[in-house]
This record gives C-alpha cells, sequence and structure tokens, in this order.
C-alpha cells in the first residue's frame, strides 16, 4: 500500500453540491400597505358618517352660526318684517315676539349677537342679515360699550369674527387653503 492518499476517493473532499440561491421576496406583499392606507381611510369615512357629527363652524360662534340659519329661513320665507341688531343688551332687552305683536303681526327677528362690537355688527348686518333675511327695517340698538370701542375683549372679538371661514369668504378673503378644505368637505 503506498503512503500516498489518493484524494479523488476521499467522500470527505468530493465536490459538493451547488448552494441554492435564495429567491427574490414576494412582489405581492408590497401593495398591502396601500391596501392598508384605503381601508383606513373609508373605515374613518364610514364613522365619521356614521357618528354625524354637527359641521364645523363657519362663523365665529354656535349663536351667529346658528342665528345665520334661522334669518335665511327668513329669507326664504319671504323676507321683510324687522330685524334687531345690536350686542347682548339687545339680544336680552328686544323681544321680536311682542314688537310682531305690537306692530301688527309683521315678521321680526333679533339677530343681535353677544360681545359684540360696532365693527362686527356692521360686518354681520352686510354681509349676512340683509342679504340673508331681506327686512324692510334693520334697527340698530347700542350702548356706550359699542360706541367706545376700548376694551381689548371688543378687538378679540372682531379678529375672531372677522376671520371666522363664513365671513372671510364673504369679504373676499377667504385663503386657498380654507376653499380646498370646503371643496373637500363638500364631496366626502
Amino acid at each position: 500500500m503506498s503512503m500516498l492518499h489518493d484524494r479523488r476517493d476521499d467522500p470527505v473532499l468530493e465536490p459538493s453540491a451547488p448552494t441554492p440561491t435564495p429567491a427574490p421576496p414576494a412582489r405581492r406583499g408590497r401593495w398591502v400597505p396601500v391596501l392598508l392606507a384605503v381601508v383606513t381611510v373609508l373605515l374613518v369615512e364610514l364613522g365619521v358618517r356614521v357618528l354625524d357629527p354637527p359641521p364645523p363652524l363657519e362663523l365665529s360662534s354656535v349663536e351667529a352660526q346658528l342665528k345665520a340659519e334661522e334669518l335665511a329661513a327668513l329669507g326664504r320665507a319671504g323676507g321683510g318684517g324687522t330685524v334687531f341688531v345690536g350686542s347682548s343688551v339687545a339680544d336680552v332687552a328686544l323681544d321680536p315676539a311682542r314688537f310682531a305683536a305690537a306692530t301688527g303681526g309683521a315678521p321680526a327677528y333679533n339677530a343681535s349677537l353677544l360681545g359684540s362690537d360696532l365693527r362686527s355688527i356692521e360686518l354681520w348686518v352686510r354681509h349676512v342679515v340683509v342679504p340673508e333675511a331681506a327686512p324692510s327695517r334693520v334697527v340698530l340698538a347700542l350702548n356706550c360699550r359699542e360706541l367706545n370701542g376700548a376694551e381689548a375683549a371688543q378687538d378679540a372679538y372682531f379678529r375672531d369674527f372677522a376671520t371666522a371661514p363664513a365671513m372671510a369668504r364673504l369679504q373676499g378673503e377667504e385663503r386657498a387653503l380654507d376653499r380646498l378644505y370646503r371643496w373637500a368637505a363638500r364631496w366626502s
């Protein structure tokens, strides 16, 4: 026997089978995040429609928004009559039902807003009260607070009132982002 070992016969040194190359990842998994996002958006939209939250405020307060809707209803019913405007003093002091009874039953409405200042009253009358209700008369009820205009609270009220989405739109000062939001809300 020879001392030399034939390595070709050695089972340890036999050529091994080629190592398999890993398969590329499946492509169908890449659409899963997109599908989840679409399903999530649809579920949120469905949830919002089922819960039916109140519409966002278009004016600076719930009171102003409700009164604007009532003024529009008054206008759709033919308008006319008397509309009172002013601040909270006029809101609690002037009774439109009593006024209507004393004047023969002509329609009357109190469109006064709590805490309003003279500048806000002017915007309210010019952009909402007259165009929506088409009254025959507008009675402006003022006191020294509205005429003074020196309170910091009046500046804040006016800023909030004048920059509310509906007022900005009525004054021709609506931002492009607000127009886009309004358009999207109409279609959702």
